[in-house]
């Protein structure tokens, strides 16, 4: 064979090769690049328990309304908004540990917690009485509001929110009954 012929054999040899290796590094590099990212993990310590927290009950019409007290204590630089848009409350089961969604518990809204401090923040999680064949005129009696209260905390281990936007993970311990 001739000699130019071998150089240009030889030529596309390693031409077609290399566009071979380009071609891969290519495909890798967009199948990288279009990974999703990595989520940032939850943060624990931004926003903390501070102090003893406290529960109210109430009967409003055939409602009674669970309000825990959470003293929260802002550990970030700057100001925290609980905002219902960007979060949900959810208790964790005494019995094995999970979360549960607390579908319709509510708190203020639009409550700020400033950089470095703390502010209580009342959560209001309601039970319809139909549900749990009671009435308000049989929980006027304190005996039975209270019996009836301590039934409902004791499916209540801790109070947790979560913030999907900020991904902060706020604790609530149950410090209001004895464990």
């Amino acid at each position: 064979m001739e000699n130019w012929k071998k150089i240009v054999l030889r030529s596309a040899g390693v031409g077609g090769g290399f566009a071979v290796v380009a071609a891969i590094i290519v495909g890798i590099a967009v199948w990288w690049s279009g990974r999703p990212a990595k989520p940032k993990p939850w943060n624990t310590q931004a926003i903390t328990p501070a102090g003893k927290n406290e529960l109210e009950v109430q009967t409003r019409g055939q409602v009674f309304h669970l309000q825990p007290k959470c003293n929260l204590k802002n550990n970030t630089g700057r100001d925290y908004k609980m905002a219902a848009e960007s979060g949900t409350l959810m208790s964790v089961n005494p019995d094995n540990g999970g979360l549960e969604k607390l579908d319709d518990a509510t708190w203020d809204r639009k409550i700020v917690i400033p950089a470095g401090q703390t502010v209580n923040i009342k959560f209001d999680i309601p039970y319809n009485l139909d549900e749990y064949e009671e009435t308000a005129t049989d929980l006027a009696d304190m005996k039975k509001l209270t019996a009836f209260a301590d039934k409902r905390m004791e499916r209540i281990k801790d109070l947790k929110f979560f913030d999907y936007i900020e991904r902060y993970e706020i604790d609530c311990p149950n410090s209001w009954m004895s464990k």
